[in-house]
């Protein structure tokens, strides 16, 4: 367990460690933020940690990418979300999974607690972490948790995204779409009247 500010730092350095992310600037702030001028428009990028999730000892913190444009936007009712995803193809699910596989094997790898209570906690966590790495990733759950423990598993999940971009930047300017775009399009009936 770390807290948020200390997540964002390691998590950036990860991000800059995959190398330049040309059009991608860092907004001002502690908290991970960027913008991508891409031809449909900017895109806001915001890796948000759940500040609760981050407080609790020997309890894996969570964050998820938050991914919006205010362009791409149906009509009123979207909101303008992207979900990662939309873009990423297998291998980079796989990533993410591998990624979730390894901060669950370090949650459960913990053996020194200062109460009992934290160890029995902990058990409990490691089921309903399982669950949801079971579950893996689809793009109508954009802000599914992603886990981490402390700064190491930040800085892979930054470097983790930061290979990642260069082809996911590149699909999404191949379609680009808002989430609910993504949804009308392939999986409900018909467009909204």
């Amino acid at each position: 367990m770390i807290p948020s500010d200390v997540f964002y730092r390691a998590f950036d350095d990860g991000l800059a460690s995959a190398g330049p992310l040309p059009g991608l600037q860092r907004r001002r702030g502690k908290a991970s933020r960027y913008v991508l001028a891409t031809p449909a428009g900017p895109i806001d990028f915001w890796f948000k940690v759940n500040p609760k999730a981050s407080a609790i000892p020997h309890q894996p913190g969570e964050f998820w990418p938050v991914i919006e444009t205010a362009g791409l936007r149906r009509d009123a009712q979207d909101d303008g979300t992207i979900s990662w995803y939309q873009y990423a193809d297998a291998p980079m699910i796989e990533a993410f999974r591998e990624q979730q596989e390894r901060v669950h094997a370090n949650v459960a790898a913990q053996t020194v607690f200062e109460h009992a209570i934290w160890r029995d906690q902990r058990d409990i966590s490691l089921r309903t972490m399982r669950g949801f790495v079971d579950l893996g990733f689809r793009p109508a759950w954009p802000h599914t948790a992603l886990y981490y423990l402390d700064d190491g598993d930040a800085a892979a999940w930054g470097a983790v995204i930061g290979r990642q971009l260069p082809a996911w930047i590149a699909r999404f300017c191949a379609q680009p779409e808002t989430l609910e775009g993504h949804m009308w399009r392939l999986h409900w009936s018909a467009p909204p009247a």
